[in-house]
């Protein structure tokens, strides 16, 4: 059975290469360096600077709507920019290609998603065994404190052992709390970013990539 982790990587590795396909259909079509620019372009964050106080929930929801006003924008662009390439074979290509990347980029984080909800379940159920180690040591502590200093010596070490127990428990709480709160946030984290991902349509329909054409509005 594949690792989760492994499903990643191969999804990775075919976004990467379909996105290396899709780089050389741009240069083909002589689309490559405006491309480009629409894909790396930032959101105008200097717009909504002194917009509302800074860190504050205001703020990053102006964020989030410029994030996605962004979004909208770079997608309306390259939809023309696509369009434009006049050979309907390779605007056809572009447009098939470019709707791969999509379907697997959706593909990726419905995996995120899947290998943090086991993080969590799996830092749900860890350190629950920490009391079988407390009696291994327990045990061994009153078998020395007998064999050293017989009777007085086992409730010796039957104090010692019930001590380092309680360290034992207290260890492995502390652990499982960690674990469990930084595995929390990272689904919550994988949660939101697919609820984004898979509301959010692909930039071109599949009439669109089978036509080369804009869908009728």
């Amino acid at each position: 059975m594949d690792h989760p982790a492994d499903k990643l990587h191969e999804i990775r590795k075919q976004i990467q290469a379909r996105q290396r396909d899709l780089v050389e259909l741009e240069a083909r079509a002589g689309v490559a360096e405006a491309a480009e620019k629409l894909r790396t372009d930032l959101p105008h964050y200097e717009l909504i600077y002194d917009a509302a106080e800074r860190f504050s929930d205001q703020q990053r929801e102006f964020e989030r709507q410029e994030e996605q006003r962004h979004r909208e924008r770079t997608t309306r662009r390259m939809r023309d920019l696509y369009f434009s390439v006049r050979e309907l074979g390779l605007r056809k290509a572009l447009i098939a290609k470019e709707r791969e990347i999509g379907t697997l980029d959706v593909h990726y984080w419905r995996q995120e998603l899947d290998n943090a909800a086991g993080r969590l379940t799996t830092a749900k159920s860890a350190h629950q065994n920490w009391w079988v180690f407390g009696a291994l040591w327990g045990a061994l502590f009153i078998g020395l404190g007998f064999v050293s200093f017989n009777w007085v010596g086992a409730l010796a070490g039957l104090l010692v052992g019930y001590l380092w127990a309680r360290e034992w428990e207290r260890r492995a709480l502390s652990s499982r709390k960690t674990e469990i709160e930084e595995a929390d946030r990272e689904f919550r984290e994988a949660e939101q970013a697919w609820d984004e991902v898979r509301n959010e349509p692909l930039i071109f329909s599949q009439r669109e990539a089978r036509t080369g054409e804009p869908d009728p509005t």
